[in-house]
């Protein structure tokens, strides 16, 4: 119990107000690749970060997360969902993933998943056959 009360506690506007000192304005689009391990305990967990995120860039604006799909690489192909297939790059990108109005890319190795007004343009022509 004493490591908990040793902790710093982040919480979503303290993450808000870090990606704004970073530069991050309304209309950006935001590429995050994260860890929930580096922000220690947030507050609310991965929702946090990721409703942070979007209130930085505002409704203007887009943000992305790399959906990377790496643990069984060889059979990538074979075994891609584009809709069930998990993130492998941690639990902010596996929870934005399962958002509702989320979309993500079809490309079963390197895919990213993208909210927000440019969302369906940075993802729409990901594939294993385009950029």
């Amino acid at each position: 119990m004493a490591e908990m009360a040793d902790r710093t506690v982040v919480r979503k506007p303290d993450i808000v107000q870090a990606l704004q000192a970073l530069g991050v304005r309304p209309g950006d689009i935001l590429l995050i690749h994260s860890s929930m391990k580096s922000f220690g305990y947030v507050a609310d967990g991965p929702l946090a970060v990721i409703e942070a995120a979007m209130e930085a860039v505002t409704e203007q604006g887009t943000v992305v997360f790399p959906t990377l799909v790496q643990r069984d690489f060889a059979h990538a192909y074979l075994n891609w969902d584009k809709a069930r297939s998990p993130s492998d790059v941690g639990l902010i990108s596996e929870t934005f993933r399962r958002m509702a109005g989320t979309v993500r890319s079809d490309q079963a190795t390197h895919s990213v998943a993208a909210r927000g007004c440019q969302a369906v343009e940075l993802t729409s022509g990901h594939t294993a056959y385009g950029p």
